[in-house]
């Protein structure tokens, strides 16, 4: 398979999200949540830059402002949703659920992407 970096960015990135996620859920000892706080560091740095970058090398020059401005108004209502579902599983068990269905569904994007993304296609 032929990657662009960008996109080893974001299948990393899911990869770390789902691992770090995953420790907060099991981990009962400080050097767990240490090392998940870490994981977490490095899940933004290999996933924040890349969607604003690809946004703006795609769109016409006269038009990033506008696409930047958008995807950060649906980035922010996902996020509010997604805040939402997870302040409600929180409340089954103190948040086991919650880090483990964040852990599982980032998984699962990452595992999509791999099978689904056209090389072909930049």
């Amino acid at each position: 398979m032929c990657f662009s970096v960008s996109t080893y960015n974001r299948i990393i990135g899911l990869f770390l999200f789902a691992l770090t996620y995953f420790l907060m859920a099991v981990g009962n000892q400080a050097w767990v949540f240490i090392a998940a706080y870490c994981l977490y560091g490095l899940y933004y740095a290999f996933t924040d830059g890349v969607s604003k970058a690809l946004i703006v090398n795609t769109c016409n020059p006269e038009h990033k402002a506008s696409a930047l401005g958008m995807f950060s108004m649906v980035q922010s209502i996902l996020y509010m949703g997604a805040g939402i579902i997870t302040g409600l599983l929180w409340q089954i068990d103190k948040g086991v659920t919650a880090l483990l269905v964040s852990a599982a569904v980032a998984g699962l994007c990452g595992l999509l992407f791999l099978v689904w993304h056209n090389p072909n296609k930049h």
